[in-house]
Order: C-alpha cells, then sequence, then structure tokens
C-alpha cells in the first residue's frame, strides 16, 4: 500500500454510542487494500458511526476493500 504513493488514505472509526472505543476501518482509495482494527480507541473530537444505526448507514461511505493481512 505505501509504496503506491498516493495520498488517499482513509479511515472510518464505528463505535457503540457513548463509548470512547470502536472498530477501526482503514483503506486506500486507490487500490482498495487495508485493514480493520477492533477495540480501537477513539480520538476525541473525530465524529464516528454508530454500531446502533443499520448497516446501511453505518458502512456508508466504506468500499468494499481487500484486508492486507
Amino acid at each position: 500500500m505505501p509504496e503506491l504513493r498516493h495520498r488517499t488514505l482513509r479511515m472510518v472509526f464505528t463505535t457503540p454510542p457513548g463509548a470512547g472505543y470502536g472498530y477501526a476501518s482503514f483503506w486506500c482509495d486507490t487500490c482498495l487494500e487495508g485493514i480493520h482494527v477492533s477495540r480501537a480507541p477513539v480520538p476525541a473530537g473525530v465524529t464516528a458511526l454508530s454500531t446502533a444505526a443499520p448497516i446501511e448507514d453505518r458502512t456508508r461511505g466504506i468500499p468494499n476493500y481487500r484486508l492486507v493481512t
């Protein structure tokens, strides 16, 4: 992923309401490869999607990227 030298990295947090932790989806919009992290701390001031929202709402804007292991 970093060898592409594109500036198209994206990260979205999804969290239970009121929790300071959640899940992070992190991917490259150019190659559509990325990682998924569970129990990640959500930084203060970050707008996070809610795990209580319907699946269509909490995955909107997150592409079907290939997980890099």
